[in-house]
């Protein structure tokens, strides 16, 4: 969707907005928040000096992305075993996301955003009046603001220790600090979001921050960005999104985990035990949000009345798709891939302690290419589940095949006769383990490994007869 041809109006409140810091925005800023301000206690003379002494630069890092191992397929090109993630995100470009949702995002949440300088002052009045009396302020920003608010949060969380026993409640606070702060540190906050709404709108185009916003805002659960949700939600692409779709997802970054879909038991139940928002009701509160932004739609003349009538018409309806993370996604495969994470975690080269490693795996968007090759490596499955049965009355039975390339000591193939399964339910006697039977304690094994046994008598002969002997020789057994 390229970007509109500003109004006079439009420019005047773009120049409003990039000149944050001069005297027209700031008697702007200061007679907004006085109100509010005196309300807190705060001299309305104050207004304009705190919010220049507020700090005006948000360092953008990048949001935490999954990250995912590559083994080499059967047509020689990489292809995913597994993927490790805190928040499933798949970042997306710009053309990679239907126009639709584009357009639902902003008549739902901010049709002015083309227009405005990054901050909705009176939108933002009424929230910080909010803030004051107690309650929150969603839906009151802009997207520019939303996109700080969610930058925020992000920050916030990757320094959480993902090893810590209150881990989700740390999370839960990151949200809480930077979205529902009461109060004077509300007031505080509000402005802040407000400055640096300003400096992100001077720094990036609106593309850019509307692109930012669609791949960092969160959709429910640990469902992150558009693609991730179009995928989860409809099992298909942010790009091939219908209007339905784009209305459905674009509903849900109001309050995320109340408006999701993949919850067909209900989201919350009242006293008398009756579940909402699930199958049962037809995801009831999610589609009157859904009607809300096709209504939005409609009277932006983003739909025509036809298109509207027969979206509305439309039941809410899941086309679900598992995410799935971790060694057990890949199948036959899993035990090459527990060999990999275990070297990712043990290894310096990835973190100077292993608390920095796993948070790497889970948060920092490595796309790591291995040495198995599927071709080789689908052999080796054939030939150890042909040989050895998985499970064996009154027997721990294990086997395992690796393939090594003679000239480079690399891994073309890791098989084992066992199902994989890292739960604590895992029943060895039946064949279920995440053990690594190639492998050393070090990288996902057994204590001392397994011993090579028989295996090296090939080599001890091979070396005996290069010597010069004969296998008709005979040896002094003392």
């Amino acid at each position: 969707m390229p970007q509109k041809n500003r109004t006079v109006k439009g420019a005047l409140g773009g120049v409003l907005g990039l000149v944050g810091l001069s005297a027209v925005a700031g008697l702007l800023v200061a007679a907004s928040v006085t109100p509010v301000l005196a309300m807190t206690g705060i001299a309305g003379s104050q207004a304009l000096n705190i919010f220049e002494d507020l700090p005006e630069n948000l360092q953008v890092d990048a949001p935490m992305q999954q990250s995912t191992i590559y083994a080499t397929g059967l047509d020689g090109n990489p292809v995913a075993l597994a993927s490790f993630y805190e928040q499933k995100r798949v970042p997306v470009a710009y053309d990679q996301i239907a126009p639709v949702m584009y357009d639902a995002i902003l008549s739902s949440e901010d049709k002015n955003f083309y227009t405005h300088g990054g901050i909705n002052l009176g939108a933002t009045v009424k929230a910080a009046v909010g803030n004051v009396a107690g309650t929150t302020d969603r839906g009151a920003s802009t997207i520019t603001q939303q996109y700080v608010k969610n930058v925020q949060v992000q920050e916030c969380e990757q320094n959480v220790d993902t090893a810590a026993e209150d881990y989700s409640a740390q999370v839960e606070q990151c949200f809480l600090d930077a979205a529902v702060a009461k109060g004077g540190e509300g007031v505080e906050r509000k402005l802040q979001e407000m400055r640096f709404a300003l400096q992100i709108e001077k720094e990036y185009s609106k593309n850019q921050i509307l692109l930012g916003y669609l791949n960092i805002a969160n959709f429910g659960g640990t469902i992150y960005g558009i693609e991730a949700a179009a995928n989860r939600y409809f099992s298909t692409s942010a790009a091939n999104l219908t209007l339905v779709q784009a209305a459905t997802i674009a509903g849900m970054v109001q309050e995320p985990n109340r408006f999701r879909i993949d919850r067909p038991e209900g989201i919350w139940t009242d006293d008398a035990g009756v579940a909402h928002n699930g199958e049962a009701d037809g995801y009831q509160e999610t589609k009157e949000r859904r009607d809300y932004v096709l209504n939005r739609l409609l009277a932006d003349k983003k739909i025509t009345q036809a298109a509207h009538d027969e979206a509305v018409a439309t039941p809410v309806t899941p086309a679900l798709s598992e995410p799935q993370q971790g060694c057990g996604a890949a199948g036959d495969n899993a035990y090459f891939c527990q060999y990999v994470k275990e070297v990712i975690e043990n290894d310096p080269a990835f973190g100077d302690t292993e608390a920095e490693r796993k948070a790497n795996l889970r948060r920092g968007g490595m796309q790591i290419y291995t040495s198995l090759d599927l071709r080789v490596q689908q052999t080796a499955i054939d030939a150890v589940k042909a040989q050895v049965p998985q499970a064996m009355p009154g027997i721990l039975v294990g086997g395992t095949g690796v393939s090594i390339e003679a000239t480079t000591g690399r891994v073309l193939a890791m098989a084992q006769n066992t199902v994989f399964n890292e739960t604590s339910e895992a029943n060895l006697a039946a064949g279920e383990t995440s053990q690594v039977f190639a492998a050393d304690k070090q990288h996902g094994g057994s204590t001392y490994g397994f011993e090579t046994g028989s295996t090296y008598k090939l080599f001890t002969l091979l070396a005996w007869l290069e010597s010069g002997h004969s296998v008709n020789q005979v040896l002094d057994g003392r």
